[in-house]
């Protein structure tokens, strides 16, 4: 009988017989090497978070090789070690086991988290400014620094830009590749000198003095005019706020009111306060409003004005892609409007900063953006609508790993949150041809509500040559994440049917 060592086969007949006439039967047998056919497990994947001073990661801790049959592994990338220093990001490591009947592979991914977010140096304080009219204003811009990279600056205003006579938010955001931001913000305050001359009137003139330390305005109308609805004959300025109103009143054609007829067509009836009391007239509405009743005037609907007085209605519009405030007083005051995704403090142009990062407005001519709900994010300034809000996606596999025998089946889910609803892919890392593997398909998941949550990827008759990982790809439009499921596939011997073994 023969028999050969372990690692190697017989070839030719285990048995031989001593014949009567001294010889043995048949040709002697030999052991031919056995050429294992390779397999491979790798470690789990690995995730860590960058360290707020380190561009690079060490994951030596957590370090683990992979288990296989053979001896023969090499890695790629080549210069990977326990010792590598990662940097951020992800980075995919693959191991492959070779000997004479083949080779096989397995992967994983190193994901090195940049969770720290960009500095901001010297962000200037709040700015305060005096003046008669807008002006620009200058500041010392603030500087960034990452502990991986700056990728993007934005900023709502550039040092030496001209301002208005109102408070401004000014608004520096930095981001890195991981999408880190990191804000700066201050206000730009110009306004009036303390007792500056008031507003107004449109159709009049003031003579403003200053006596004893308060100051005082007069008003002259042309004849047959008096200023619209005034409830004083001057005004006056004390501790910076005139009264009774910050704006004069503008000069209308108005008439005392005869007692026993009614005001004529296109004319309101107004009082007229004067150093006795006051008295009745008949009144023309200013510009930029019309007769709404026959006691008031209503301002110039938007996108229409009114440069004439005594209108019954706003009949002038505001010339094609243009639009005005109420109250419009000439076509001058038409403006291209903010388009969606942008706004300003009047909702009208030239100057339309883009909507901050997480904030949207679907809307055009708006003086404020709305916040993304639910802490959900933007990718970048300038959103549009709702759907432009949402979060990366984060995967979860299960199970990790699956032990099954050869011509059995197997299923592993791949689950993702994110907003919007991500895509999902499955790919296997095995390079062998697809008529040696068992069938794949994949399936979307969906909740009782019929909300897609995760995709299941099941191999139906798995062979021996299943084994190895399966990556899970989910993305959507914030981002992208990966997955990886491990399968080993136990072979299952057949010695045909002999009942008997070489031993």
């Amino acid at each position: 009988m023969y028999s050969c060592d372990s690692g190697y086969s017989l070839e030719g007949q285990s048995r031989r017989q001593c014949l009567a006439d001294g010889n043995w039967d048949g040709a002697p047998p030999s052991c031919r090497k056995i050429d294992v056919k390779p397999w491979i497990v790798c470690p789990d994947n690995i995730k860590q978070d960058l360290q707020p001073s380190k561009s690079t990661a060490d994951v030596s801790s957590v370090w683990k090789e992979p288990t296989s049959n053979v001896k023969q592994i090499t890695i790629n990338p080549p210069e990977i070690s326990s010792s590598y220093q990662f940097p951020a990001g992800e980075t995919k490591v693959e191991w492959t086991a070779t000997s004479p009947a083949g080779s096989a592979s397995c992967a994983i991914y190193v994901t090195i988290e940049d969770v720290t977010p960009p500095t901001i140096h010297n962000c200037p304080k709040d700015i305060f400014e005096t003046s008669d009219h807008p002006k620009a204003v200058t500041w010392v811009e603030p500087t960034f620094s990452d502990n991986v990279k700056v990728t993007k600056v934005d900023k709502s205003h550039n040092s030496g830009d001209t301002f208005q006579l109102l408070e401004t938010n000014v608004l520096y955001e930095v981001m890195d590749a991981k999408l880190n931001r990191a804000s700066c913000l201050f206000k730009v305050t110009l306004k009036r000198p303390p007792c500056h001359d008031p507003d107004g009137p449109l159709d009049g003139t003031k003579s403003c003095s200053n006596y004893g330390g308060v100051n005082f305005c007069q008003v002259q109308c042309p004849s047959g005019s008096e200023m619209y609805k005034a409830t004083a004959l001057y005004w006056q300025c004390n501790s910076g706020v005139w009264q009774p109103t910050e704006t004069i009143p503008d000069c209308v054609v108005s008439v005392k009111k005869d007692p026993n007829t009614p005001c004529e067509e296109g004319r309101i009836e107004m009082t007229k306060v004067n150093f006795v009391g006051s008295e009745l007239h008949c009144t023309k509405c200013p510009k930029g409003m019309y007769k709404s009743s026959a006691k008031d005037c209503s301002p110039c609907p938007v996108g229409t004005f009114n440069d004439q007085q005594g209108q019954t209605q706003c009949s002038q519009k505001c010339p094609p892609g243009t639009s005005s405030l109420p109250g419009a007083k000439s076509s001058v005051e038409c403006k291209a409007p903010c388009p969606p995704g942008k706004y300003s403090a009047t909702g009208l142009g030239p100057n339309c900063p883009d909507c901050p990062f997480d904030h949207y407005q679907d809307q055009a001519m708006k003086t404020s953006c709305i916040p993304c709900p639910n802490g959900t994010i933007t990718v970048g300034k300038g959103a549009k609508s709702l759907a432009e809000c949402g979060t990366k996606p984060k995967v979860t596999i299960d199970p990790l790993v699956s032990n099954i025998k050869e011509k059995e089946s197997v299923s592993v889910n791949c689950y993702a949150s994110g907003t919007p609803t991500p895509t999902y892919k499955w790919t296997d890392l095995i390079d062998i041809p697809d008529d040696f593997l068992g069938k794949m398909s994949q399936h979307i998941l969906k909740n009782a509500d019929g909300d897609v949550i995760g995709s299941r990827l099941t191999i139906t008759d798995a062979t021996y040559e299943n084994t190895g990982s399966y990556e899970c790809s989910v993305t959507n439009t914030h981002g992208s994440e990966k997955g990886l499921a491990k399968i080993n596939v136990e072979k299952v011997i057949d010695f045909g049917g002999s009942g008997e073994q070489p031993s």
